[in-house]
């Protein structure tokens, strides 16, 4: 017994379908002229390529039988599944052929991309060179593609994939592609910023305006996440209730001209109305504010607060005070007057670490008591980073 494929399978339950579509009683018995061809569904050939792939002709004698070997040999010879109907009309029959699938299993053997680069195409797409034809994978590829070139700044971009029948269970894979022009920012204007100029916003930004010197493209993506940079540069500049956001874009697909503003509601500055230390029992709070640059009355920025919990850490490492595992840690909460801030450092010194031993390596020539002689620092000495950045130094706490 001959084996029957999957799209044979298919077709022989459509034909079976076919032949119980009610038609005008004349199909039955009297001879009907066939007065129209309609085709729906088509998604990778054109109308005129399935109807030379059909031997029915508009004006042939209406017959169910040679119908039913045109859906037969659509899905033997090329792979494409239709649900054939028929509709009476005043002067003879309408065949209807309503394509549920195209290239049902055929074997890709060639994928080519006009007007791409191959190398990075082929990596970007998932049909490949051997593989089965699966329409819906084509239909994804081709968004792929078009999302590719976006992201490269292309403004108007299409992207119609095209299958070919190269032989029996073949087909050949085609991606046109048409990027149009790229898109540029021509414009960029801020509204509402005061306290930080345009320079200091632009220089912040991935995103910058093309001029008659430069071919810079635009993304969007990149854009948007500049904007979301700006609300984190008004946060660590003391803006804590700054909003920065797209007020509006114009994007000519044509042109590639792209103008925006955006929109600053920077509000108050915060300042610092109080500095607490928390866990500080070698040094008392009067000496570690002469270390930190942040004090009552300044305002605020996040820079200057992580520069001042390295300033204590770093104060309890040098000088010889010992405290090698110091931990600093800064929290910040709104004060009961409005705009401002209070900045607490909560320290855990832990306990004294001193020299064990002093190690050399690579002294071939000079004894280690010389060298150990000419530095700063003994066995016994409290830990110091400035004085034992570059030693290898065994500590006992």
């Amino acid at each position: 017994m001959k084996h029957l494929s999957f799209s044979g399978f298919l077709a022989a339950l459509i034909l079976w379908a076919c032949f119980f579509t009610p038609v005008a009683s004349y199909c039955h018995g009297a001879q009907a002229t066939i007065i129209g061809i309609e085709v729906n569904g088509l998604k990778t050939m054109s109308e005129a390529e399935f109807l030379g792939k059909i031997k029915i002709k508009k004006g042939d004698v209406f017959s169910r039988k040679a119908v039913s070997e045109d859906v037969r040999r659509l899905a033997d010879e090329e792979g494409i599944i239709v649900h054939a109907v028929f509709r009476e009309g005043p002067d003879g029959v309408v065949v209807v052929f309503n394509v549920i699938a195209e290239h049902v299993g055929d074997e890709i053997v060639e994928v080519e991309f006009k007007r791409g680069p191959r190398a990075d195409l082929e990596d970007v797409v998932r049909v490949r060179r051997g593989s089965r034809f699966v329409e819906h994978i084509l239909r994804s590829d081709a968004n792929r593609i078009r999302n590719y070139f976006i992201e490269k700044g292309y403004a108007h971009v299409i992207v119609r994939p095209k299958v070919e029948k190269v032989s029996k269970g073949k087909v050949k894979v085609t991606f046109e592609i048409t990027k149009g022009p790229k898109f540029q920012l021509k414009k960029l204007e801020f509204v509402g910023n005061k306290g930080l100029s345009r320079s200091d916003l632009v220089a912040f930004m991935e995103t910058k305006v093309d001029t008659w010197l430069t071919s810079r493209r635009f993304v969007r993506r990149a854009f948007d996440e500049d904007i979301a940079r700006l609300n984190t540069l008004y946060e660590w500049k003391g803006y804590l209730d700054a909003s920065v956001e797209l007020d509006t874009i114009s994007m000519d697909p044509e042109t590639g001209r792209v103008e925006a503003v955006i929109k600053i509601t920077e509000g108050s500055r915060y300042k610092i109305v109080e500095v607490r230390f928390e866990g500080n029992e070698a040094a008392s709070d009067k000496e570690l504010l002469g270390v930190i640059r942040l004090q009552q009355d300044q305002f605020y920025s996040v820079e200057a607060r992580q520069a001042d919990v390295a300033a204590l850490r770093r104060y309890y490492t040098t000088g010889k005070r010992g405290y090698a595992s110091v931990s600093v840690k800064s929290l910040v909460k709104k004060a009961e007057q409005p705009n401002t801030l209070i900045l607490t450092f909560s320290i855990q010194e832990g306990k004294r670490t001193y020299i064990r031993r002093i190690e050399t390596s690579g002294n071939y020539k000079t004894r280690k008591k010389v060298i150990v002689r000419e530095m700063r620092i003994a066995p016994g000495d409290l830990y110091d980073l400035d004085l034992n950045w570059f030693a290898y130094v065994y500590c006992l706490s």
